[in-house]
């Protein structure tokens, strides 16, 4: 008796881990916690390429005002959303225009890469958009034209899994408001 409750024993025990071996096992999240406020990551500028070493690499550096009035997008680093010196050039030509035609209201679009959770990233989507906004509004556009929203990286502008597709993911893009 004593040795068919010991078998017993083993024998579920040993199921037990058998079958614990065989879940698929799925990538932990970047964010340690769904609640973690993005926060920019202390990082000297040099260490990021220039904008001609990046148009040199395949990857986007912030543009220029597009021929027919668009307003430029503007790219952040990984995990980052202050405004570099590339992206306050731009910023400064997307305000000229904006100041020509002060009954253009627009929308700032805030976007990620895909790593992070969706929490977090809809979080450091909305700080790029609002950093784009109180920066042009510090350019002399009116704030209250400019409206902000995130889609994190549910609105990818390139697919795939690597450092050039996920730099031309974080961004801000611009669009007319109707």
């Amino acid at each position: 008796m004593r040795q068919r409750v010991v078998v017993l024993t083993l024998l579920t025990l040993g199921l037990s881990c058998f079958a614990g071996t065989c879940r698929k096992a799925s990538a932990p999240p970047l964010a340690p916690a769904e609640d973690r406020a993005p926060a920019p990551t202390e990082v000297p500028a040099e260490s990021f390429p220039s904008a001609a070493d990046r148009l040199g690499s395949g990857e986007p550096a912030a543009a220029d005002a597009t021929p027919d009035g668009a307003l430029a997008t503007v790219y952040f680093a990984f995990d980052r959303y202050d405004i570099d010196e590339e992206n306050r050039r731009v910023l400064r030509e997307n305000a000229d225009r904006l100041r020509r035609d002060e009954n253009l209201p627009i929308l700032v679009e805030g976007h990620c890469d895909e790593r992070g959770t969706i929490k977090y990233n809809l979080a450091l989507g909305e700080r790029r958009a609002e950093a784009v906004r109180q920066y042009l509004a510090s350019l002399g556009v009116d704030a209250s034209r400019i409206r902000i929203v995130s889609y994190g990286e549910e609105r990818p502008a390139a697919l795939g899994e690597n450092e050039e597709v996920w730099s031309k993911n974080r961004r801000a893009e611009f669009k007319p408001e109707p």
